[in-house]
């Protein structure tokens, strides 16, 4: 991180205890390793790197699996399913087309990588039917297919600091920061907010604002109609910390 990255950082763990502010993953090598890089700092890493600094398939594994001498490279093939084997309960090979002649071919092997990405891997593994998964490969819980994510792109923050004259950077970089939210975080805030939505239904409940038959939709929008005056009482007081409040 930069000097001013490193500030930001430190302030933010100065006033929380449960966010850190660290540097973006990146997939690159800084000094030369196997033939590759290092990272030019060039900061054009989608367009692919001819110098190998940055991973890929096609400048990283695949060379490294022709130097074993038992790699055979097939083009131009859809991997339509994942083959199962009834008897010992495993994969056991693919079955695949050729994109210009539409021939199938099957492939076997002892072990089978799924390496095409999230969208792929999940159309081959959902092609995949068979007697023991009838809804798609290794999906008895059913949620292949669901929940996918998506890259974040574009997506984050900006600001300007009066400060660090006497510093210069220079250099492009591959990646920014990262500020993970940890899934116990994120549950305390959940865990919070729900409690506050409960208390503050009952304390509707005890205006008389609130009836089963009331949408809470509606509720809030009669809660902000309310006199500016009337978070006098603790009742009151719960009622005017419901516009704070995300509903579901």
């Amino acid at each position: 991180m930069n000097c001013l990255e490193k500030h930001v950082a430190a302030r933010i763990k100065e006033q929380y205890k449960d966010r850190i502010m660290t540097i973006g993953r990146c997939a690159h090598v800084t000094e030369e390793h196997n033939g590759r890089g290092p990272c030019q700092y060039r900061d054009q890493c989608a367009r692919g790197c001819p110098f190998t600094g940055y991973f890929s398939s096609n400048g990283v594994t695949l060379p490294a699996a022709a130097k074993t001498g038992n790699m055979t490279l097939r083009p131009h093939s859809i991997v339509l399913e994942v083959l199962y084997d009834e008897g010992t309960q495993k994969a056991k090979g693919v079955r695949i087309m050729d994109a210009e002649t539409k021939e199938v071919t099957e492939y076997f092997a002892k072990i089978i990588f799924l390496n095409a990405s999230t969208l792929g891997t999940t159309f081959i593994l959902l092609n995949s039917v068979s007697n023991r998964f009838p809804n798609g490969f290794g999906n008895d819980s059913d949620q292949v297919g669901r929940n996918l994510m998506d890259h974040h792109f574009g997506v984050g923050a900006s600001g300007t600091y009066e400060g660090f004259e006497d510093k210069y950077v220079y250099g492009r970089r591959a990646n920014g920061i990262y500020i993970p939210v940890s899934a116990i975080s994120a549950a305390i805030r959940t865990a919070k907010t729900l409690c506050a939505v409960t208390v503050t239904r009952a304390a509707l409940r005890a205006e008389g604002l609130l009836r089963s038959t009331v949408s809470a939709r509606n509720s809030r929008k009669r809660i902000q109609k309310r006199e500016p005056g009337a978070c006098g009482s603790a009742h009151g007081a719960s009622i005017c910390h419901m516009k704070t409040i995300p509903y579901a």
